[in-house]
C-alpha cells in the first residue's frame, strides 16, 4: 500500500514539474507541420483559459450593486474586498511566477481553473459577509496562477519578431473576458432576479473549461520534441537572448542578478503599475458611481465597462502589431503613443460622463484601447530584457508589485471617494497617467542607444 502511494505521488509531482526535453526525432516536414499545429492549439488554450479566468475575477464587480441593495454592502466593505483581493492577487502572482519557470504549464492552468469553479460556486450559496471575504481570498490566490504559465508558452512557443503580433491576438483575451463578465452576469442576474446565478453560471464555465485544459495545454516545444522556437523560425534575436542567458543558473541567481538588480525591469514595473491603478480602478468602480451615483440602471452602466473591454481589444491587437512592424520591436515608443492618447481620454471624461451615453461609450472604449495596448507591451517587454528562464519570475514580480497598485483602487479610492468625492478618484487618475509618461523616457533612450550600438557592430 506504502509502495503504491509513493507511486501515485511521483505520478502527482512528475506531472506539476517542468516536462523533461525529448530528442529531436522527426523530419523538418514533420517539425513543421506539429510546430503549426501545436502554436494554434497553445494561442487557442491559452486564450480561452484566460477569458474565463477574467469572467471569474469580475462577475463579483458587476454583481456588487445589487448585493449591496440585498445583504447591506457598503462601499467600504466592497473597497477592503477589492484590497485583499488585489494583495492576495499580487503575492499569488509572484509566488506562481517563480514556480512556473520550474513547472509544467498544462498542471498550474487546468486545475486552478477548476478549483475557481467550485469557489464560484460556494460563493453563490452565500450570504454572510466573512464567508464572502473569505471566499474571495480564496478565488484571488488562484486566480494569481492564471497569466504566469500563459506568459511562459507564448515566450516558448513564439519568437521575438513575432511575439508582439501573436501576443496582441492572446491578450484580447482580457477584453473578451472582461466584455463577457459584465454581460454574463448582468443577464444572468436579470433573467433569474437572483444574483446568485451571476456566481453559478461562471462557475460552471471555469470547471468545463479547466478540464479541456488539462487534456490541450502542453509545456514547452522541446518536451514535444521540437527545436527551440528560436532555432525553428531562425530568429536571431530571440536566439540572441538565448545565447546571453547562460544554462543551469539557479532560480535564486537568475531572479537576483538578472531581474531583481536590473534597473530597467523597476522602470517598467513602475509603468505598468499605473496601468494597473486606473484600469482597476475604472472597471471595479464604474458600475458603482453610474448607478448609485448618476442613477443609470445597472445593464446600461455596466455596458460602459464592455465598451471599455471592446477598447481594449483594438488596443491591444493594433499595439503588437504597431511595435513588431513600425517601431521594429521597441515596445517603449509604441507605449508613449499609447499613453499620450489615454492622458487625452481621461481629460474629457468628466465633460460628458454624466449624461451623454453615446460620447461616454465612445471615451471608455478608447481609454480601453490606452490602457490595454502598454499592459501588453510591458509583460512582453520585461520578458525581453531578462534571463530566458526567468520569465515566470519577472512576470510573478511584475504581478506582484502592479497589484498592490490594483490593490490601491479598492479601499483607498473609497478613502479618497469618501473624503474628496469622485473629484479626487479622477485627479488620481491623472497623476498615474503622468507617471506612466515619465517612466517610458529613460526606457525608451536605453532601447534607443541600444540600437545604434547594434547598427555599429553589424
Amino acid at each position: 500500500m506504502e509502495t503504491n502511494t509513493n507511486t501515485i505521488s511521483s505520478k502527482i509531482f512528475s506531472f506539476f514539474k517542468a516536462q523533461k526535453e525529448k530528442p529531436i526525432t522527426k523530419s523538418t516536414e514533420e517539425i513543421d507541420d506539429t510546430y503549426k499545429k501545436m502554436r494554434l492549439q497553445m494561442i487557442a488554450t491559452t486564450f480561452t483559459s484566460y477569458v474565463v479566468f477574467y469572467i471569474t475575477r469580475k462577475n463579483f464587480s458587476y454583481a456588487m450593486p445589487i448585493m449591496m441593495k440585498d445583504l447591506g454592502f457598503t462601499a467600504t466593505d466592497f473597497g477592503v474586498m477589492s484590497t485583499l483581493f488585489y494583495i492576495i492577487y499580487g503575492l499569488s502572482k509572484f509566488s506562481s511566477g517563480i514556480l512556473t519557470d520550474k513547472a509544467n504549464c498544462r498542471a498550474m492552468t487546468g486545475p486552478a481553473l477548476i478549483i475557481i469553479g467550485f469557489i464560484n460556486l460556494i460563493f453563490g450559496n452565500s450570504s454572510s459577509i466573512p464567508v464572502f471575504i473569505s471566499l474571495y481570498c480564496l478565488n484571488a490566490l488562484f486566480q494569481g496562477s492564471g497569466f504566469p504559465p500563459m506568459a511562459k508558452t507564448l515566450a516558448n512557443w513564439f519568437s521575438k519578431k513575432e511575439r508582439g503580433t501573436w501576443w496582441s491576438i492572446w491578450n484580447a483575451s482580457h477584453n473578451v473576458g472582461g466584455a463577457l463578465a459584465p454581460i454574463i452576469t448582468s443577464y444572468a442576474i436579470t433573467m433569474t432576479n437572483n444574483w446568485r446565478w451571476g456566481f453559478y453560471i461562471p462557475g460552471i464555465i471555469s470547471i468545463i473549461m479547466g478540464i479541456i485544459a488539462l487534456i490541450t495545454m502542453r509545456d514547452t516545444p522541446r518536451s514535444e520534441g521540437l527545436p527551440s522556437i528560436g532555432e525553428w523560425r531562425h530568429d536571431d534575436k530571440e536566439m540572441a537572448q538565448v545565447k546571453a542567458s547562460p544554462k543551469n543558473l539557479s532560480t535564486k541567481k537568475i531572479f537576483v542578478q538578472y531581474i531583481l538588480k536590473n534597473p530597467f525591469v523597476w522602470l517598467a514595473i513602475c509603468g505598468d503599475l499605473g496601468i494597473y491603478v486606473i484600469r482597476t480602478a475604472i472597471n471595479d468602480w464604474t458600475s458603482i458611481y453610474y448607478v448609485n451615483t448618476l442613477g443609470w440602471d445597472l445593464l446600461k452602466a455596466n455596458s460602459l465597462s464592455s465598451w471599455f473591454e471592446i477598447g481594449g481589444i483594438l488596443g491591444g491587437l493594433t499595439a503588437g502589431i504597431l511595435s513588431d512592424s513600425i517601431f521594429k520591436g521597441n515596445r517603449w515608443k509604441t507605449n508613449l503613443f499609447y499613453a499620450v492618447l489615454l492622458v487625452i481620454s481621461l481629460l474629457f471624461l468628466p465633460i460628458f460622463a454624466e449624461n451623454n451615453f453615446l460620447m461616454s461609450s465612445i471615451i471608455f472604449f478608447i481609454i480601453g484601447a490606452a490602457l490595454y495596448g502598454p499592459q501588453m507591451l510591458y509583460a512582453i517587454g520585461l520578458i525581453e530584457i531578462v534571463h530566458k528562464d526567468g520569465v515566470g519570475a519577472v512576470t510573478g514580480l511584475k504581478g506582484l508589485i502592479t497589484y498592490i497598485g490594483a490593490a490601491m483602487a479598492g479601499l483607498p479610492v473609497a478613502l479618497i471617494k469618501n473624503h474628496y468625492s469622485w473629484s479626487g478618484v479622477y485627479i488620481l487618475l491623472i497623476v498615474f497617467s503622468g507617471l506612466i509618461i515619465i517612466t517610458l523616457l529613460p526606457l525608451i533612450f536605453k532601447d534607443n542607444k541600444k540600437c545604434k550600438l547594434n547598427e555599429k557592430t553589424a
